[in-house]
């Protein structure tokens, strides 16, 4: 069964773990990434998000100068969810709230897959 997703960068995410063989009905950690301009304002939004059930995890990233990232304070919320797009869209809105309160940002997210969550492939 293929599904189709909409054309932005969400859609273009779960359509190619879709099409590498993820089994996209199988909960995999999905991790969520919150750009905070300082420590306290991360702690902030990592306390808001805990708040209502999501593991945050307020910490410093040095960046990488070759990939163009900057140094700065993230926040980290993990969550197990199958990875479909509304629900996805629906966290990052959720998120964005918490962010913007405490003058950060979503800045994407990614999944932990291992080779358990593929669907029939060798």
């Amino acid at each position: 069964m293929t599904t189709s997703y909409p054309d932005d960068a969400d859609g273009d995410v779960l359509g190619a773990m879709a099409e590498s063989g993820i089994d996209m009905t199988k909960p995999v950690t999905i991790e969520f990434i919150v750009d905070a301009p300082n420590e306290q304002k991360a702690k902030s939004i990592e306390a808001d998000a805990a708040a209502v059930g999501y593991p945050a995890i307020a910490e410093f990233e040095d960046g990488d100068p070759e990939e163009g990232i900057e140094p700065g304070w993230v926040v980290s919320i993990e969550v197990e969810m199958a990875p479909a797009y509304q629900p996805i869209v629906d966290l990052q809105k959720k998120l964005q709230g918490f962010a913007e309160a405490h003058g950060g940002q979503v800045d994407g997210w990614g999944a932990m897959i291992d080779e358990a969550d593929y669907s029939g492939g060798e």
